[in-house]
């Protein structure tokens, strides 16, 4: 924390809740940075728009929220909450607005955090930690190969509905239904899992759902370039 918090808001001088209760420092801040600059480009290539206001990347949180665990959730909260403070000290916001983006931070629901979080055991993924989850993604999502762009989305996408990264390759989207091919089933043998696994009544906007279509179509197209040889897609990736 440096000498500028005395001049913050006190609702900026606040205990990050990061995934826990996190003191700030110039490092943590710097990841903050990093984190609210790859938020922010997502959500201008999903809107088509060259850039955005932090007050759509509150709202595209909020929306989001019932999808995401608690401490995802609370690591975003403080990635905006430090955008904020740097358009505060540069003279952008007033003690007024600030005051109101962060009351605008809440989810419209009481308790509405992680709510429809799928129960898989694709859930597994916790083993990673959520500020190494969103690093990863941000990082891939700012580089211009498409193949990490890609990767991009199916880290952010995959946990929130249950789908291993290897299993959007050769998925198929019909309506709000994801049939995606089991990575624990053989076709060899015949063993395992059923071939096919029913991800049903997809809680997205048709603009997500539009997008998670295109993913799954150029994935499909460099399947097909490969014969189908998914293990060798998954090797690239």
């Amino acid at each position: 924390m440096d000498s500028n918090d005395a001049e913050l808001p006190a609702c900026l001088r606040e205990t990050d809740k990061a995934g826990k209760l996190r003191t700030r420092t110039a490092k943590t801040e710097v990841d903050y940075r990093v984190r609210y600059t790859g938020m922010a480009a997502t959500l201008a290539k999903k809107l088509g728009e060259p850039h955005v206001e932090i007050h759509q990347v509150i709202d595209d949180l909020r929306c989001r929220a019932p999808r995401l665990a608690k401490r995802s959730y609370y690591l975003y909260c403080a990635c905006i909450k430090q955008e904020m403070r740097d358009i505060f000290v540069e003279g952008g916001l007033s003690v007024e607005e600030v005051e109101d983006l962060v009351a605008r931070l809440k989810p419209d629901e009481s308790g509405s955090v992680g709510s429809k979080i799928v129960t898989k055991s694709s859930r597994k993924r916790r083993h990673f930690r959520p500020e190494t989850h969103g690093n990863m993604v941000s990082i891939l999502g700012q580089r211009k190969a498409e193949t990490a762009k890609n990767l991009a989305c199916m880290l952010e996408v995959g946990p929130e509905i249950g789908v291993r990264p290897c299993e959007f390759f050769g998925c198929r989207l019909e309506g709000r239904t994801l049939f995606v091919r089991s990575a624990k089933f053989s076709a060899a043998n015949e063993r395992g899992i059923a071939a096919w696994r029913p991800i049903e009544s997809l809680e997205f906007s048709e603009t997500e759902l539009d997008e998670l279509g295109d993913l799954i179509q150029r994935l499909n197209e460099e399947l097909e370039s490969l014969q189908g040889d998914r293990t060798k897609l998954v090797r690239r990736y």
